[in-house]
């Protein structure tokens, strides 16, 4: 693949394997699922941005050992980027996990591949069309998350399918430098891109079009977090899945957990900064209140039949019973008839 003239070829200026580091601001470790609390409350204190990504093999399959994963972390993540999702537009709107917002792209035409990301729900964010794309050279899906007030961060999930076709591999390439260059002129602070190649960046040197492929995200100055290889075979190991972050964060800790979710290690991206502030959402509700909807509260306080179960408690002095009951039911009426609406939504600083 041929990068634009100005473009320069870092991998051509380092041709001793050891020079190799340069690629890498702070080595990826190994860890296993008890650790990830320790890994976690060691930044308890600094304001983050926590990125995992995870080669699923199926969502409907294996959405419960991911969900078991995550409540290894003491806290929300801030996205989750999936690939090989396996899912369509029938069963996609099934998958849930707790306190995430899902995003996803379904292959088109046929089964497997598929990408997705979830967002944790506190930050606000939106999905960026006009990096999404779905073909049979390359899959992927972005967002971005409002982190603080003046400071956004774009999440993209990217899949290869497999396959050895030169022009397949060039394609993808191509079609890879035309996002890191839209990406470019978005001029957004910090980018992360995770993601199943499907490309053995440890085979770079002998390997045209993984160097082409990893060319393309050192001359836009990303650099790939994982240095150690992400699916481990009987007789083979390969450094095929990657998160590849363009930031300037003070601090960057990435991770490969010992998991069997699929034959893909799951990742994990730390990024911190001891001034960021994260963004939530505050809404602020208001209940409408109107003759008729207190007549109808009054009338259905006179005909619930359910409040009789209060007396029941009484009479066989159970109070706490008894008051218990009558906070539900009284709620639960009230709700129903003087419902609370959105009157304003807006972000704000959490200190």
């Amino acid at each position: 693949m041929a990068l634009q003239s100005n473009n320069i070829n870092l991998l051509n200026m380092h041709d001793d394997d050891e020079d190799m580091d340069f690629l890498y601001n702070c080595p990826s470790r190994y860890i296993v699922e008890n650790d990830l609390p320790s890994l976690f409350n060691n930044h308890s204190s600094v304001s983050a941005i926590d990125i995992m990504h995870i080669n699923a093999r199926s969502l409907n399959k294996n959405i419960d050992k991911i969900n078991l994963l995550l409540e290894c972390i003491p806290c929300k993540l801030t996205a989750i980027a999936i690939t090989e999702s396996w899912l369509n537009d029938s069963n996609a709107e099934a998958i849930f996990i707790p306190g995430y917002n899902f995003f996803y792209k379904c292959r088109i035409g046929k089964s497997g591949g598929g990408v997705g990301i979830f967002v944790n729900n506190d930050f606000n964010c939106q999905l960026r069309t006009d990096l999404c794309c779905m073909s049979s050279d390359i899959e992927c899906v972005f967002v971005e998350i409002s982190i603080t007030l003046s400071n956004t961060v774009i999440v993209g999930s990217i899949y290869r399918p497999p396959g050895t076709l030169h022009e397949s591999i060039d394609n993808f390439n191509h079609e890879l430098y035309r996002i890191l260059n839209l990406l470019e002129k978005d001029r957004c602070r910090t980018v992360a891109i995770a993601g199943d190649y499907n490309l053995d960046i440890l085979q770079c040197k002998n390997h045209r079009q993984t160097a082409d492929f990893l060319n393309n995200f050192l001359s836009f100055s990303y650099i790939p977090t994982i240095q150690s290889p992400t699916r481990i075979a009987d007789y083979s190991s390969t450094l095929i899945d990657n998160i590849f972050i363009k930031s300037n964060h003070s601090v960057l800790e990435s991770v490969i957990v010992y998991n069997d979710i699929s034959d893909h290690f799951p990742l994990i991206l730390h990024l911190s900064n001891n001034n960021l502030k994260p963004v939530r959402n505050q809404i602020t509700y208001k209940r409408k209140y109107n003759s008729q909807s207190i007549s109808n509260f009054n009338i259905a306080l006179q005909n619930d039949n359910r409040f009789r179960q209060i007396d029941d408690h009484c009479q066989s002095n159970d109070v706490n019973s008894a008051y218990n009951l009558f906070c539900e039911l009284y709620q639960e009426l009230f709700d129903k008839h003087f419902p609370a609406e959105v009157l304003k939504e807006q972000l704000s600083n959490v200190q």
